[in-house]
């Protein structure tokens, strides 16, 4: 059976991979194209994406949030500009290691709130098993 810790690092190796991934095929689609003129949409994606994901390795909330509101712009701003969606599921696949890496945060929160909900020594234990 796998420890609490060993669990809550599935879901972060998960984000940390498919980061990975998305950050080379958006690196692929930049470079190979050439560098478009930089525009509010570009800004929003696929260059704030990239650094949500990459903050996401150190601090998987403030992350995977920048990443999440980067797509939601994008979209908006799409939808306002053009009247309609932009085409195509590589915009919000793009997003899916973000919902890893808030799965992982919330998991590691839950592992240290069950921590401390513990008591420390064995004489608190013993107290706390009486008390109920």
């Amino acid at each position: 059976m796998l420890s609490a810790k060993r669990r809550a690092s599935i879901p972060r190796w998960i984000a940390r991979s498919l980061s990975l991934i998305v950050i080379g095929f958006l690196l692929l689609f930049l470079f190979g194209e050439g560098l478009p003129p930089i525009t509010v949409l570009h800004i929003c994606f696929p260059f704030s994406v990239m650094l949500g994901l990459i903050l996401a390795w150190f601090f998987e909330g403030i992350g995977a949030t920048i990443t999440i509101v980067s797509i939601a712009l994008f979209y908006s701003i799409h939808y306002f500009h053009d009247g309609k969606l932009p085409g195509g599921p590589f915009f919000l696949i793009s997003g899916a290691p973000s919902v890893f890496f808030l799965v992982s945060m919330f998991m590691r929160k839950d592992m240290t709130k069950g921590n401390a909900a513990q008591p420390s020594r064995a004489a608190d234990r013993e107290d706390a098993a009486s008390d109920t």
